[in-house]
């Protein structure tokens, strides 16, 4: 994840965090998940969250996908409620 554990946590992004997303690097999908992993308490990491209309699109490693999913799909129903779109 490229968001810093403080940004994960507070509403608002601190200089680093900023500047990373202006540059492109973080896009506000990337920050929208890694806020709803954190506050769910899900521990996965991913390269990049990609939105394409009512979805998202997540790169992540096998580990960090099967985290994101859950069981039976518990995980990807909750961020997609937190998130406001299809994951």
């Amino acid at each position: 994840m490229k968001l810093c554990s403080i940004c994960t946590k507070s509403d608002i992004l601190c200089s680093g965090c900023a500047r990373q997303m202006e540059k492109g690097n973080l896009t506000k999908t990337d920050i929208a998940l890694a806020r709803a992993l954190s506050k769910l308490g899900i521990d996965a990491d991913f390269d990049r969250a990609i939105d394409a209309d009512n979805d998202i699109f997540v790169i992540a490693d096998k580990k960090g996908a099967g985290l994101m999913i859950g069981r039976a799909g518990r995980n990807a129903r909750k961020i997609s409620i937190m998130v406001g779109k299809n994951l």
